[in-house]
């Protein structure tokens, strides 16, 4: 009888050597409270009065007392049985002996690591010695956090004690379990066979029944979990709640739905799985914020009642379609809920191990769901066979009516090819009046090239020499790779003398467009820079940019509002004060790199560009002036947007500002002339296959 049900607290209990299994249940007495053993010893307890039950909320203390009634020492087993291991989370107990006046401690409880009881992983139960003519009083102390009223029986038995209706009933679970695992494996084989859905979602199903197995006899609990116990509810909680997911998902596999019944009941199914696994989430949430097992199992009670309820009215809609697989669908499912309906009412009768009849019913339910896949698949052998007769007999009929097509397309293909060979001999016409005129163009095209290749001299001729540029510094180079012939890049260079101080400037445009249109912008801008800084004698870079700016917008300007040109140019403006030893720079859209001591430095020049038209008026432009106390060997470069912008590279990409700036400090202890080797050889194995995207300008020079 189990603690929790009615019974009498009685006088101490004689322990005899016999081999037999006695319950101390109504020998108990009880209290409660949280005591010391000193304070427990001097504690009334209580007997149990019929009709008593015990609470979740307390935690109560158990006395009883065993006699040994022999001239032995007797090794028994005292366990605490209940219905499941979430009953009894904590089981404290002492045993105070009589004669040799000790006291021994035992823990023992469900809910703990193996590693933390006082025998590892021995849970529920403990082992006892009773001298001879010795008098154990135990004092158990059990207390549940899991929200479950405590309820238990409380056996003393032999050390070598065999019961054999327990040892039949274990070996009828290990088959029962073996059986199904079985299963689980042999329809995953098929599933790599057939490629078949239906037969993985009957083996997860199957592997969910028997996961929920090994949670339901605590085989989990002392295997692989022993150490982590407090997790074994979500075994439980998942298997049994996404167990009928599989189930739903392995009827609409198994049973052709949409042929069968309307497409509400598809729906039906389909919101019943999304409700599932919401709810199994919503059980997992509360397990992990309150771990309150009684609520979660009074919550799962009511889904399987509302869950049975649904199968059982979507099965008998089913079965009015008289189809053969939902009869061995059927059949399975109803043989199932039998055996664990029948073993219910059994246990509420105080049947032992009723739970049996449940697991007879799943054997009953697993041998005719694989009579039903064994007729489906059948079936489906059949229908594959008809429709290669079907194809056969299809292609032998297309066969005979393309032979047919082929007579009449041979008739029709003559009547064409006379019609083809007098549109030949337009076409061979048509051709060579085509040719005669690519001939032409060919002339012309040849004409414009050379105007071009002759308009490239002329550029190089307006840039100078790039020899007097290294002449000028230490060191330099330019490295100048048109677009087209011609440029919309162009570099610029003078020195000044002023005021006594011996100036160097130097300038890298990037003109709008490529070709001859930019190369048009170029020589504008060559001489508008020797009017500025040769005639003028202005030396400071943002007045150079500001000047540069008005005369090549009133340039440009035709003073039609439709007519107005956008053209204008990116560029950085370098002025070296010899004197002063003073780097001055300013840039319209512009940036320059320069190395000291080792290390690479950008300044970036202002967000204005030169021309166009950005802004109504200059007033509203600022180029901003930086300087820099330059040193001998001292390294600066200027570059337009052509090197960094070039398509490229393994993942047809822009190679990027930074990873030129990279290359430009990996090189930057070369001397010019290989920096500028080095800078084209980078460039072109970047690029590969790919056209040149812009004009590419790139003038290094080192300071004296």
């Amino acid at each position: 009888m189990f603690l929790g049900q009615s019974f009498f607290a009685q006088e101490a209990f004689h322990v005899f050597n016999n081999n037999q299994k006695d319950s101390l249940t109504t020998k108990l007495y009880y209290t409660t409270g949280d005591f010391s053993l000193d304070e427990l010893i001097n504690q009334a307890f209580k007997p149990i009065k019929p009709g008593f039950k015990l609470d979740a909320k307390n935690k109560y203390w158990f006395k009883t007392q065993l006699i040994n009634a022999t001239e032995l020492d007797l090794f028994h087993v005292v366990q605490y049985k209940s219905q499941s291991a979430w009953r009894l989370n904590y089981i404290e107990v002492f045993i105070v002996s009589t004669v040799k006046k000790d006291t021994c401690y035992v823990n023992c409880s469900n809910i703990l690591p193996a590693s933390e009881l006082t025998y590892y992983n021995q849970r529920g139960k403990f082992n006892l010695l009773i001298r001879k003519g010795d008098t154990l009083t135990i004092y158990t102390k059990i207390w549940n956090t899991t929200g479950h009223p405590i309820k238990f029986d409380m056996l003393i038995y032999p050390s070598l004690y065999v019961d054999k209706v327990d040892t039949w009933v274990h070996s009828f679970h290990m088959f029962y379990e073996g059986l199904m695992w079985f299963v689980f494996l042999y329809n995953l084989l098929i599933i790599f066979i057939y490629r078949d859905r239906t037969y993985l979602y009957y083996s997860l199903y199957i592997f969910l029944s028997a996961l929920y197995t090994l949670f339901f006899y605590r085989y989990l609990l002392i295997t692989i979990l022993r150490e982590t116990p407090i997790i074994d509810p979500i075994f439980w909680i998942v298997s049994i709640n996404i167990g009928p997911v599989f189930y739903w998902l392995f009827l609409k596999s198994f049973i052709d739905f949409k042929k069968l019944v309307p497409n509400i009941w598809l729906k039906i199914i389909n919101i019943a799985i999304i409700t599932k696994i919401i709810y199994t989430g919503g059980l997992l949430l509360i397990m992990a914020t309150s771990f309150d097992l009684w609520l979660i199992n009074f919550l799962i009670s009511i889904e399987i009642v509302i869950e049975t309820v649904l199968n059982i009215i979507i099965i008998t809609r089913l079965l009015l379609t008289k189809d053969t697989k939902v009869k061995y669908f059927a059949a399975a499912s109803f043989t199932l809920w039998i055996g664990f309906f029948t073993g219910n009412m059994l246990y509420i009768n105080g049947v032992e191990n009723a739970q049996i009849y449940g697991e007879i019913g799943v054997i009953g339910e697993m041998l005719l769901f694989s009579l039903g896949l064994g007729y489906r698949m059948r079936e489906n052998e059949q229908i594959k066979q008809q429709a290669q007769f079907d194809l056969i007999t299809q292609l032998e009929e297309n066969h005979e009516l393309q032979n047919k097509a082929n007579r009449e397309l041979e008739d029709k293909v003559q009547e064409r090819t006379a019609e083809i060979l007098m549109q030949k001999h337009e076409l061979e016409a048509q051709s060579e009046e085509i040719s005669e005129k690519n001939r032409a163009l060919a002339v012309v095209n040849n004409q414009m090239t050379d105007s071009i290749r002759y308009a490239s001299h002329i550029q190089k001729a307006i840039l100078g020499s790039k020899q007097h540029l290294k002449e000028k510094y230490l060191d330099a180079f330019v490295l100048l790779m048109p677009h087209s012939i011609v440029s919309g890049d162009f570099y610029w260079y003078s020195e000044v003398n002023k005021d006594n101080k011996n100036y160097k400037i130097i300038a890298s445009a990037d003109c709008t467009g490529h070709g001859v249109p930019g190369a048009f912008m170029t020589v504008l801008g060559h001489d508008f820079l020797d009017d500025i800084v040769n005639r003028d004698k202005e030396i400071m870079p943002d007045k150079i940019l500001l000047h540069l700016d008005e005369k090549l917008r009133l340039r440009l300007d035709t003073g039609a509002e439709t007519n107005r040109i956008n053209d204008g140019m990116d560029i950085s403006i370098l002025v070296f004060d010899e004197t002063s030893k003073i780097m001055l720079f300013a840039g319209a859209r512009s940036a320059i790199c320069y190395i000291q001591n080792n290390e690479l430095y950008e300044i970036k020049g202002s967000k204005f560009s030169i021309g166009g038209t950005q802004l109504s008026n200059r007033q509203t432009k600022d180029f901003k002036v930086h300087s820099l106390e330059y040193k001998s060997k001292d390294k600066f470069y200027l570059y337009s947007d052509g090197y960094y912008d070039q398509i490229g590279g393994s993942k047809n990409r822009k190679y990027l500002s930074n990873n030129f700036r990279s290359f430009l400090k990996s090189i930057s202890e070369l001397s010019m002339d290989k920096q500028r080797i080095e800078l084209e050889k980078e460039h072109r194995k970047w690029r590969a296959d790919n056209k040149q995207t812009d004009d590419i300008m790139i003038i290094g020079v080192q300071v004296k």
